[in-house]
């Protein structure tokens, strides 16, 4: 109140005078002020709200300001490791650029290939090449801030102390604005560290946790199960762990307890035993996403080293076809997995009961003959119509020609705009059954050939690969104007000129915007050897091309696709391996610009 107010009646509170016939003034409220200023506009200002309401703000910012210290020293515990990495890949850089100047000096060309590369292989090469050259660097550390964005820290030594979480590293766990997403893949961090992001994992944030290849065996997987039911994550990462049956258990008593929605356990040598358990335990889960491909539905644990024998039963198969019907799973890859061709059937016979909008069944056969056959397709088949399925990968899967004919029958009254279908020796007659269907499916992709990736490659010399020939992909080529199809695969088959003109006719008045045509890595492997030291690599001659049953498209059929170029509406056009002449080859980069070519 008025300081120069000392009577009794004055009650105290404060009131601001702004009245022009005197200066801005405080004044009390007994009756001598309010006769003074009477007919005067006045505020009352009661100050015990405005100074608790600053004080709460004041709080506000030293909380906030703590929160940033223990970031500060979390962030700065882990700085010293990425200077010092960053360090290790400026020498590695300096390092591969004096390999490179080895390759390039015949003197030394054949000692530094041996050293780092001592491969024709492409994919072996460039492991030989990473695994020589790659400095050793710690477990990438990916933080995931709704305000900051995404930032890479690096984890080391301090992060962890005594098998314990360091203080600052739980600190910043426990942090409402620390991250959500942690990518430790491949870093080999072992049971011990496992154990470690367990015990955080109940404090942290984290929705996102990728172990992959980390080696956690069962120990790690039970330690991450423990904390899945009092944690926040919804996505889990566990691939190449080797956690077998053991840890698939520990994980599966956890499932209907926790947030997760996507669970990766691929290669992890699971037998039957641990299928079951999973699959009751995903019966009760959120679980939509699934990888459990590379596993050993059809066989069984035999020791603890991960030592397998095939068995007869099919209960892992019935468990999978289980957890299909009951679950809430949308997404399934059963890719290269031991499944007997019964197994799989059973499997496929549960799709018209299920979620699943996408599925993989490819399988390599680890040491048995592959036992999927068309007897799998008839099942998908019988099931498409009622299934909800719109994504299908049957690679590896060999339906062959009465199995692609079974499924082409349903793709009318099917939701599939997906179809893969790499090594099921197929032939003529199985494409031309899809062809007639193109026209009434819902396809926008169709490949009989993997999808192009650098340093990948496809060989058409595999006994179970797809034999397309003429008759068969012009029949394809002839449906495109009628079809939905966006992208075609059909490399390392047995196609030439003739379809490479039939696509060309059919570009402008067709959807596809990719296309591929290439040939497999045995059609140019003399060359690659050639080109690997600089020396310029010659284009083949038709002459040249194997009489393996691949793919023989010339200058004559390249120059067809280039025509038609411009007035379609490819974007991706890949014809590597084919006998091209560097005219041709430059005529087509010509045709339009903007595409994206592999020549």
């Amino acid at each position: 109140m008025d300081g120069s107010c000392h009577k009794e009646n004055c009650q105290g509170v404060e009131h601001y005078c702004e009245h022009p016939s005197h200066s801005p003034i405080y004044i009390c409220d007994c009756r001598e002020a309010r006769i003074a200023h009477k007919g005067h506009s006045t505020v009352m200002i009661d100050l015990d709200y405005p100074i608790e309401c600053l004080s709460k703000i004041q709080e506000s910012f030293s909380v906030k300001q703590k929160e940033f210290v223990e970031k500060e020293k979390s962030i700065e515990a882990l700085l010293e490791s990425i200077r010092d990495s960053s360090k290790k890949l400026q020498g590695m850089i300096q390092k591969c650029e004096n390999v490179r100047q080895g390759l390039m000096n015949p003197e030394t060309r054949l000692e530094v290939f041996k050293k780092y590369f001592n491969s024709f292989e492409r994919r072996e090469l460039s492991r030989n090449a990473k695994r020589i050259l790659s400095p050793c660097l710690a477990s990438p550390f990916y933080c995931q801030s709704p305000k900051e964005g995404k930032l890479l820290f690096l984890l080391d030594e301090n992060s962890f102390k005594n098998g314990r979480i360091s203080p600052e590293m739980l600190r910043f766990l426990k942090n409402k604005d620390s991250f959500t997403e942690l990518n430790l893949s491949n870093g080999r961090i072992g049971y011990e560290e496992a154990k470690i992001i367990g015990d955080a994992l109940i404090y942290s944030k984290l929705t996102t946790l990728n172990l992959g290849g980390s080696q956690i065996g069962p120990g790690g997987a039970k330690a991450i199960a423990g904390a899945l039911p009092h944690c926040q994550l919804t996505s889990l990462n566990l691939t190449c762990n080797q956690i077998f049956d053991e840890g698939a258990r520990a994980l599966a008593s956890a499932l209907p307890q926790c947030e997760l929605s996507s669970l990766n356990l691929s290669k992890n040598k699971i037998g039957a035993d641990g299928v079951k358990v999973v699959a009751d335990g995903l019966c009760e889960s959120q679980i939509t996403f699934l990888d459990f491909s590379g596993n050993y539905v059809d066989s069984s644990l035999v020791s603890g080293f991960g030592d397998y024998n095939r068995i007869n039963s099919l209960e892992g198969a019935k468990a999978i076809a289980n957890f299909i019907a009951c679950s809430s799973l949308t997404t399934l890859n059963l890719g290269h997995c031991d499944m007997q061709e019964k197994g799989v059937v059973i499997v496929a016979n549960a799709l018209s009961n299920s979620r699943l909008t996408k599925l993989t069944l490819g399988n390599y056969q680890r040491g048995f003959l592959n036992c999927a056959g068309p007897e799998v397709a008839i099942a998908i088949a019988n099931a498409l119509p009622q299934s909800q399925l719109i994504i299908l990968n049957l690679e590896q899967t060999e339906i062959g020609d009465q199995g692609l004919k079974a499924i082409a029958d349903a793709l009318s009254q099917s939701q599939l705009t997906e179809l893969y279908l790499e090594c099921n020796r197929i032939g003529d007659e199985g494409a031309k059954a899809i062809a007639n269907a193109l026209p009434h499916s819902k396809l926008t992709t169709l490949r009989f050939s993997r999808k192009w990736e650098v340093g990948l490659f496809q060989s058409s010399s595999q006994p179970n690969s797809n034999r397309i020939g003429n008759e068969g992909a012009t029949a394809i080529a002839n449906a495109l104007p009628q079809s939905q199809l966006t992208v075609l695969g059909l490399g390392c088959n047995q196609v030439g000129d003739e379809v490479a003109k039939a696509i060309a006719n059919a570009l402008p008045q067709s959807q596809l915007n990719h296309l591929e045509l290439e040939t497999s890595k045995s059609s140019f492997g003399s060359s690659f050897g050639s080109g690997l030291f600089g020396a310029p690599q010659q284009p083949l001659s038709s002459s040249s091309v194997p009489d393996s049953g691949e793919n023989r498209i010339t200058d004559e059929g390249a120059k067809a696709i280039a025509d038609a170029l411009p007035q379609s509406q490819l974007t991706f056009l890949n014809l590597r391996g084919s006998s091209i002449s560097h005219e041709t080859q430059n005529i087509i980069k010509g045709a339009k610009p903007g595409i994206s070519l592999i020549l």
